[in-house]
This record gives structure tokens, C-alpha cells and sequence, in this order.
């Protein structure tokens, strides 16, 4: 009879330091920050990932959680370094490898029909330029990441593209 109570209690203890095996195998980045527009005075965006960089070990999951204050949808869009947007001249026009792939993420996952909400080059894996997550407001959306150590996945917001984050892999 004492067995029940020693099996509760050593339950009890695992959950309270997070361990169950495989629990907390993973990491969350959330989405942060407002959007706020005063026609002929100001423009403010401070959305961002958070944490922006992040490192995993390659099989570990990430969990990108919409907690901003927007109702907008977000992309998860992974990107080579010359595809991400690095000033404000890129946005208009500066950057045509910027608007390449904003253009190829958005046209994916809104394209014809209903929204896509994962976009693939066809190996199935999260690893590749254009490989793109869509989330909504209130939700959340997951992938399990394969790269080999020392690969760093680059990644930014197609919707909001100084939006962005980098996974290194150990």
C-alpha cells in the first residue's frame, strides 16, 4: 500500500521540475509587440519574435505562439541572409530578393483558395529557403527541426518582414 503513495509523490516531484521524459523538449518563440497608425503623423510597428535567436538541438520542436497584440497572421518563412530585409529602403522596393520571397511566401500560403498553412520544397523538412509555417491570432503552430548541428536556419515574417529570427543548431 505505501508503493501508490511513493509512485504519486515521485510523479508530483518529475512535473514539478519539468520532467517527464520528452516533456520540455522543446522551445517557444512568441510573437511580440503592437502595430498602430495615425494617418498623417505616425506609422509604429514593434512586432517582433521573441526571442529572436534561439538555439536547439537538431530533432527538437519549436512552437511559434501568436501573443501580440495584433489579430494579423504571421509566417514563419525560413530565408538566405540576402532575402531578409535590412533597411527601410527595402521595403520599398530595394530589395528585389526581399520582395522575391515575401511575394513566394504570401502567394503560397494565400494564393487560390484557402489559406496554406504549411509550405514545402518537397523533402519534408523545415531546413530550405521558402519552407514556410502560416499562424493565426490566438494560435500557434509547431515543426520538429532535422538540420544537422552547425546549420543556422535564418527566418522572418512575410506579412511583417523586420519580423525575424535565426535558429542555430547544435
Amino acid at each position: 500500500m505505501r508503493k501508490i503513495p511513493l509512485i504519486v509523490a515521485a510523479m508530483v516531484l518529475m512535473v514539478a521540475a519539468g520532467g517527464v521524459a520528452g516533456a520540455g523538449s522543446g522551445k517557444t518563440v512568441r510573437t511580440l509587440g503592437d502595430e498602430k497608425l495615425v494617418p498623417n503623423k505616425f506609422v509604429r510597428a514593434d512586432l517582433r519574435f521573441s526571442p529572436g535567436p534561439v538555439t536547439i538541438t537538431s530533432g527538437e520542436t519549436i512552437t511559434w505562439e501568436h501573443a501580440d497584440k495584433t489579430d494579423a497572421p504571421h509566417t514563419v518563412t525560413i530565408a538566405t541572409q540576402e532575402q531578409l530585409v535590412q533597411d527601410f529602403g527595402d521595403f520599398i522596393g530595394g530589395c528585389p530578393e526581399c520582395d522575391a520571397a515575401i511575394g513566394a511566401a504570401l502567394d503560397g500560403h494565400f494564393g487560390a483558395g484557402p489559406p496554406i498553412f504549411e509550405l514545402d520544397d518537397g523533402d519534408g523538412e523545415f531546413d530550405d529557403p521558402g519552407d514556410s509555417l502560416l499562424f493565426f491570432a490566438g494560435g500557434s503552430v509547431s515543426k520538429q527541426i532535422n538540420a544537422p548541428a552547425g546549420t543556422t536556419l535564418l527566418y522572418f515574417c512575410a506579412i511583417h518582414s523586420w519580423m525575424q529570427g535565426a535558429i542555430s543548431v547544435k
